[in-house]
């Protein structure tokens, strides 16, 4: 660099250090989720699927996780974790711009907690496109590491995953397995959503049928003695009223 651009490099490396840094925790924080994924999936061990009892966090990937970084980060280079880092997040921002257009089609009723505006190409194709041309301009090493780790990925996939998960076979959830997740708080009971209930009860009183007890009109005659009357309590079915008429 000259001399008279040193301001420029030092904000050049404080961006990288400040990109590396978001990019690794947001890694650390994805990671561990991904591995309560997988445990939940039998692809590894159930203790990873456990959610802590307090906090409704997947601690033990993430103590795992955490300190399997910390390790790597005090006997690798520097450098090759960065471009390992770099890497690992365009392909997967990669992937899932392509996930979302194959979604949109193999898969067009799903529930969807958020719908990419401008439909399935406007965002996805240019966010695909930018991740892949990033990509391909790191360096050799760093480009055949990342092919050699994908590869051995899709290896234990294809001779384990496929047949073992959960996902794809559901007749693998063995009563053991529901009894463990729900015991680590993944199957929540309804007492614990107090609006879902008042919704389901105001739904079930709309849709039943009450007994109201009710006086008939009085029916007036003529006989020797004058006018007279006769009452009696009737039975009539009703349906409540609407509980917007309650306020």
């Amino acid at each position: 660099f000259h001399d008279n651009t040193r301001w420029l490099r030092i904000l050049i490396e404080l961006g990288a250090i400040c990109g590396l840094t978001s990019v690794i925790l947001i890694m650390l924080l994805a990671q561990p989720r991904i591995f309560f994924a997988m445990a939940r999936d039998g692809l590894f061990p159930r203790i990873f699927g456990r959610l802590h009892h307090r906090f409704k966090t997947p601690h033990v990937p993430t103590i795992v996780s955490g300190v399997v970084c910390a390790v790597l980060a005090g006997v690798l280079p520097v450098d090759i974790l960065g471009d390992m880092t770099s890497v690992g997040t365009l392909l997967a921002f990669f992937l899932v711009n392509i996930g979302v257009i194959i979604m949109r089609y193999i898969h067009p009723d799903a529930q969807r907690g958020f719908i990419v505006p401008g439909g399935p190409f406007l965002i996805p194709i240019p966010g695909a496109a930018i991740a892949l041309v990033i990509l391909v301009l790191s360096d050799g090493p760093t480009i055949y590491r990342l092919f050699i780790w994908l590869a051995i990925g899709l290896l234990v996939y294809v001779v384990y995953g496929f047949r073992y998960s959960r996902v794809g076979n559901p007749e693998k959830w063995s009563e053991e397995d529901i009894a463990y997740f729900q015991d680590a708080g993944m199957l929540e009971s309804d007492s614990e959503y107090p609006e879902k209930q008042s919704l389901e009860s105001a739904h079930s009183k709309r849709s039943v049928t009450s007994v109201v007890e009710m006086p008939e009109p009085r029916h007036f005659g003529l006989s020797t003695g004058g006018p007279s009357s006769y009452s009696h309590t009737g039975v009539y079915e009703m349906e409540p009223p609407h509980p917007a008429y309650h306020k």
